[in-house]
């Protein structure tokens, strides 16, 4: 089958979503299956499977920020809106010549996959793999217009409840619950934490306001001046202000020896390997791909009680759960786990996310049900 990807706007490409992406097509791939991607920009990382093609095509992302409704910007999305047009009907032309069957959008960014795949004739599915107002603070530029396109896909796939129980209320359509999967070889660690103090918290994703960082460094705090002593280890690029506002509070409250900031690593295996606790403090996740890798890992997971992280963690089954945006619940939480719970308890959590991550969230079950919609959609042709 031939098979075309439309990947969403990305400066790293080794965001969740784009990893989540490049699994799927390099599986299909490697069954045979001839695949396109098609990139809006040159993201650093990209597949290299001899079975993809990859095709790089200027357009534009059609998500605006949610504090910025200016009319200049109003004026400069209408134009990126009139460039993407013309993107699509290039692309589609170009599509139609390699015999593609089908495509499969990736994320909420532009409609251009779409218009492409009703040009041809051809089915496609649209998987929407963030929050996007609640975890990136930006919205649609035209949303009537981005729905419209959304309903009219043959299949809307959503990587957790929370995110098909928003998007069914929004496009009044069905929505199909599809996990992401990871590849647990490449994470898979030796049981190791809590064997050494002090213990070491990891928190990696990009360092901003919706991700938490500061929560985690106020609980830092809190905890430090009970006199426990532990490591945090920040791994993200930091954006705008909030990056500095992290540092000046670590710095006002004299953290410096306890926090390590990594503006971004290709081996987050290593790190993990010495930590001890998984911290997942985002506003709201879509999914939360850091956890299930954390999961594999055998680190114990502490997450907000919010979207995807409290349909991966149940609390104190495989994990714990604090109330989202209260610090000091977080600081109580990891206080109880280092302090007070037996590490026969913890390490029987750990065991247990392990087990269940293998069972749910692996690229081969992943595989197994887009192939699924994949057959589903193209016998309705």
């Amino acid at each position: 089958m031939n098979i075309c990807f439309f990947a969403h706007h990305s400066i790293s490409g080794k965001d969740g979503a784009s990893l989540s992406m490049i699994n799927i097509a390099e599986s299909l791939a490697e069954e045979g299956n001839k695949i396109y991607i098609v990139y809006p920009n040159h993201p650093q990382n990209v597949s290299k499977h001899i079975g993809i093609k990859n095709i790089y095509l200027r357009n534009y992302t059609m998500r605006r920020s949610l504090d910025d409704s200016s009319i200049s910007t109003t004026i400069m999305y209408k134009l990126k809106e009139i460039y993407n047009n013309m993107a699509s009907w290039f692309i589609s032309k170009k599509l139609k010549c390699f015999g593609v069957e089908l495509i499969h959008i990736n994320g909420i960014d532009n409609c251009i996959g779409a218009q492409c795949a009703l040009r041809m004739n051809i089915p496609y599915v649209w998987h929407i793999r963030q929050f996007l107002e609640e975890d990136l603070n930006c919205t649609p530029f035209n949303k009537k217009k981005m729905y419209g396109y959304m309903r009219r896909a043959d299949q809307i796939i959503g990587i957790s409840k929370a995110v098909c129980d928003k998007y069914k209320r929004i496009l009044m359509k069905e929505v199909k619950l599809i996990y992401n999967g990871v590849e647990p070889e490449k994470y898979k660690l030796k049981e190791h934490a809590f064997s050494s103090k002090p213990y070491t918290m990891l928190l990696a994703g990009r360092i901003s306001k919706e991700k938490g960082q500061m929560e985690a460094v106020k609980a830092l705090n809190v905890l430090a001046c009970k006199g426990i002593k532990l490591k945090l280890l920040l791994v993200g690029y930091g954006i705008d202000d909030y990056y500095n506002d992290i540092k000046n509070y670590v710095k006002q409250h004299r953290l410096e020896e306890y926090v390590r900031y990594i503006q971004y690593t290709d081996d987050l295996r290593s790190l993990r390997e010495s930590a001890d606790i998984g911290l997942i403090c985002s506003v709201k996740e879509a999914f939360g791909r850091v956890t299930v890798e954390n999961f594999f890992s055998q680190i114990l997971c502490i997450g907000a009680n919010t979207g995807g992280t409290a349909e991966l963690i149940t609390n104190e089954y495989n994990g714990i759960l604090y109330k989202s945006g209260d610090y000091q619940d977080l600081a109580e939480k990891i206080e109880n786990v280092i302090c007070r719970m037996d590490k026969h308890v913890l390490a029987e959590m750990i065991n247990r996310a392990y087990i269940e991550a293998n069972d749910k969230f692996t690229t081969q079950r992943l595989i197994s049900e887009v192939k699924s919609v994949y057959l589903s959609v193209t016998n309705k042709q």
